[in-house]
């Protein structure tokens, strides 16, 4: 039954021309920032020689962007629409991604947190809402609406590329120029 669905979800996938490539680019935005974590510990850590406690207000500031993201994401989407939205919100991760890294600021790498994860948020409910969007509803030849199975494959697909990204982006932090991490 699995497979049937993984199957039906990925063809839906592939044959759609805007899922395809917005799965591809999920894919790669996904194995991009899910080391970003591991490397924003070891900027304030080991780099900067913060303690946990500074470590965990950056991260709880960091909370105040996806929170705001979540709330505005809907009416972001309505007023910009979808590829505005996409497209600044990778510009905001890769801002907060870049800046991250250079900075020695640490209220100011808290503010890049909070910008990173307003993009990452607003890029996940906007490409999940897009999803919901263009699957049909009806049913197909009898089976069940294929809502959930847009979202088997692509998460299939970029679940096992998120896995290696920490290893990918966070190896060797110290060996970069200077000894700045890749964050």
């Amino acid at each position: 039954m699995f497979r049937e669905v993984f199957v039906v979800g990925f063809r839906f996938l592939w044959a759609h021309p805007l899922l395809r490539p917005l799965t591809v680019l999920l894919t790669l935005l996904t194995f991009v920032t899910m080391g970003a974590t591991d490397l924003l510990i070891f900027r304030i850590g080991r780099e900067l020689h913060r303690d946990a406690a500074t470590l965990g207000y950056v991260i709880a500031f960091s909370g105040i962007g996806a929170i705001t993201a979540a709330a505005a994401a809907g009416a972001l989407r309505r007023v910009f629409g979808f590829g505005t939205c996409w497209l600044a919100s990778v510009a905001m991760i890769g801002a907060g991604i870049t800046v991250t890294g250079v900075s020695d600021s640490v209220p100011l790498i808290a503010v890049l947190a909070a910008v990173f994860m307003f993009g990452m948020t607003l890029a996940g409910v906007s490409s999940m809402t897009l999803r919901q969007q263009v699957t049909p509803t009806t049913s197909w030849a009898g089976s069940p609406p294929p809502s959930g199975r847009c979202t088997t494959p692509r998460a299939r697909w970029a679940w096992p590329c998120s896995r290696c990204s920490p290893s990918v982006t966070g190896f060797r932090p110290s060996a970069w120029p200077a000894g700045r991490s890749a964050c």
